[in-house]
Protein backbone atom coordinates (compact mmCIF):
# COMPACT_ATOMS: atom_id res chain seq x y z
CA UNK A 1 0.00 0.00 0.00
CA UNK A 2 1.04 3.36 0.59
CA UNK A 3 3.46 3.07 3.68
CA UNK A 4 6.25 5.13 4.02
CA UNK A 5 9.65 3.10 4.62
CA UNK A 6 12.69 4.18 6.05
CA UNK A 7 15.29 2.98 3.33
CA UNK A 8 18.57 2.38 5.79
CA UNK A 9 20.08 0.78 3.11
CA UNK A 10 19.90 3.54 0.73
CA UNK A 11 21.14 5.95 3.30
CA UNK A 12 24.29 4.25 4.05
CA UNK A 13 24.89 4.09 0.30
CA UNK A 14 24.90 7.74 0.35
CA UNK A 15 27.13 8.43 3.01
CA UNK A 16 23.46 9.91 5.05
CA UNK A 17 24.33 9.77 8.76
CA UNK A 18 21.24 9.53 10.99
CA UNK A 19 22.89 12.18 13.88
CA UNK A 20 21.61 14.82 15.09
CA UNK A 21 24.71 16.73 13.85
CA UNK A 22 24.57 14.69 10.44
CA UNK A 23 21.19 15.68 9.90
CA UNK A 24 21.94 19.36 10.72
CA UNK A 25 24.95 19.38 8.40
CA UNK A 26 22.85 18.59 5.62
CA UNK A 27 20.47 20.99 5.57
CA UNK A 28 23.32 23.77 6.58
CA UNK A 29 24.65 22.35 2.82
CA UNK A 30 21.68 23.06 1.18
CA UNK A 31 22.14 26.51 1.71
CA UNK A 32 23.99 28.98 -0.24
CA UNK A 33 27.87 28.46 0.18
CA UNK A 34 28.18 32.12 1.31
CA UNK A 35 25.67 31.53 4.29
CA UNK A 36 27.85 28.23 4.77
CA UNK A 37 31.00 30.02 5.00
CA UNK A 38 29.25 32.60 7.51
CA UNK A 39 27.78 29.46 9.69
CA UNK A 40 31.24 28.01 9.81
CA UNK A 41 32.99 31.23 10.92
CA UNK A 42 30.55 32.18 13.38
CA UNK A 43 30.34 28.21 14.74
CA UNK A 44 34.68 28.95 15.21
CA UNK A 45 34.08 31.92 17.15
CA UNK A 46 31.47 29.76 19.58
CA UNK A 47 27.79 29.60 20.57
CA UNK A 48 27.26 33.28 20.36
CA UNK A 49 29.42 35.59 17.89
CA UNK A 50 28.51 39.62 18.70
CA UNK A 51 28.55 41.43 15.39
CA UNK A 52 31.65 43.70 16.08
CA UNK A 53 33.69 40.53 15.87
CA UNK A 54 31.91 39.87 12.39
CA UNK A 55 32.62 43.20 11.57
CA UNK A 56 36.11 43.16 12.11
CA UNK A 57 36.16 39.64 10.07
CA UNK A 58 34.57 41.69 6.94
CA UNK A 59 36.95 44.45 7.37
CA UNK A 60 39.20 41.84 7.26
CA UNK A 61 39.13 40.97 3.64
CA UNK A 62 39.23 37.74 1.87
CA UNK A 63 38.97 34.57 4.23
CA UNK A 64 42.29 32.29 3.14
CA UNK A 65 40.09 28.98 3.19
CA UNK A 66 36.76 30.06 1.50
CA UNK A 67 38.96 32.94 -0.98
CA UNK A 68 35.84 35.17 -0.33
CA UNK A 69 35.20 37.71 2.10
CA UNK A 70 32.53 37.57 4.76
CA UNK A 71 29.04 38.55 4.49
CA UNK A 72 27.02 39.31 7.00
CA UNK A 73 23.80 39.50 5.72
CA UNK A 74 24.16 35.56 4.51
CA UNK A 75 23.34 34.73 8.02
CA UNK A 76 20.06 36.32 7.46
CA UNK A 77 18.66 32.87 5.40
CA UNK A 78 19.85 30.80 8.93
CA UNK A 79 17.85 33.37 11.00
CA UNK A 80 14.96 32.94 8.79
CA UNK A 81 15.30 29.30 9.03
CA UNK A 82 15.62 28.71 12.91
CA UNK A 83 19.34 27.79 13.05
CA UNK A 84 20.91 31.70 14.25
CA UNK A 85 18.74 33.85 16.24
CA UNK A 86 19.85 37.71 16.56
CA UNK A 87 18.95 39.56 19.67
CA UNK A 88 20.67 42.84 20.01
CA UNK A 89 24.04 43.05 18.87
CA UNK A 90 24.76 39.13 18.69
CA UNK A 91 24.01 36.50 16.63
CA UNK A 92 23.14 33.09 18.44
CA UNK A 93 23.44 29.33 17.44
CA UNK A 94 19.25 28.15 18.07
CA UNK A 95 20.91 25.16 19.33
CA UNK A 96 24.30 23.65 20.07
CA UNK A 97 24.14 20.89 17.70
CA UNK A 98 23.75 23.47 14.71
CA UNK A 99 27.10 24.82 16.40
CA UNK A 100 28.58 21.63 16.47
CA UNK A 101 27.42 20.27 12.53
CA UNK A 102 28.47 23.68 10.98
CA UNK A 103 31.83 23.03 12.98
CA UNK A 104 32.46 19.71 11.36
CA UNK A 105 31.70 21.14 7.88
CA UNK A 106 35.20 22.58 8.31
CA UNK A 107 38.07 19.76 7.30
CA UNK A 108 40.21 19.57 10.24
CA UNK A 109 43.24 20.61 8.13
CA UNK A 110 41.94 23.43 7.83
CA UNK A 111 40.37 24.64 11.37
CA UNK A 112 43.88 25.65 12.83
CA UNK A 113 44.17 28.20 9.91
CA UNK A 114 40.68 29.54 10.15
CA UNK A 115 40.84 30.46 13.43
CA UNK A 116 44.35 31.56 13.40
CA UNK A 117 42.81 33.92 10.57
CA UNK A 118 40.14 35.12 12.93
CA UNK A 119 42.34 35.67 15.49
CA UNK A 120 44.49 37.91 13.41
CA UNK A 121 41.65 39.36 12.07
CA UNK A 122 39.82 40.91 14.71
CA UNK A 123 42.90 41.77 16.15
CA UNK A 124 44.15 43.70 12.96
CA UNK A 125 40.72 45.18 12.66
CA UNK A 126 39.87 45.72 16.42
CA UNK A 127 36.24 47.82 16.08
CA UNK A 128 35.73 47.51 19.94
CA UNK A 129 37.98 47.91 23.14
CA UNK A 130 41.49 46.40 22.82
CA UNK A 131 40.92 44.28 25.96
CA UNK A 132 37.84 42.95 23.82
CA UNK A 133 39.61 42.46 20.52
CA UNK A 134 42.60 40.80 22.69
CA UNK A 135 40.41 38.46 24.24
CA UNK A 136 38.70 37.13 21.13
CA UNK A 137 42.24 36.60 19.64
CA UNK A 138 44.32 34.70 22.47
CA UNK A 139 40.88 32.32 22.23
CA UNK A 140 41.33 31.98 18.81
CA UNK A 141 45.06 31.46 18.30
CA UNK A 142 44.41 28.95 21.32
CA UNK A 143 41.78 27.08 19.25
CA UNK A 144 44.03 27.37 16.23
CA UNK A 145 47.27 26.07 18.17
CA UNK A 146 44.81 22.75 19.64
CA UNK A 147 44.64 21.86 15.60
CA UNK A 148 48.08 22.83 14.76
CA UNK A 149 50.34 19.41 14.71
CA UNK A 150 53.53 21.38 13.79
CA UNK A 151 55.68 22.83 16.83
CA UNK A 152 57.18 25.48 14.78
CA UNK A 153 53.38 26.55 13.70
CA UNK A 154 52.31 26.55 17.24
CA UNK A 155 55.41 28.76 18.46
CA UNK A 156 54.25 31.41 15.70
Amino acid sequence: GNEWHWGTSENKSKNVTNTADGLISRKILQFPSETQQALMVMACVGSTCEKWILDALVAGGDIDYFGTSLSIASLELSVKEGLVNFAGSSYNFAHDHIQQAAYSLIPDSKRNNLHRWIGHTVWTNKVVTQEKALFIAVAQFNKGAMHTTEESQRLQ
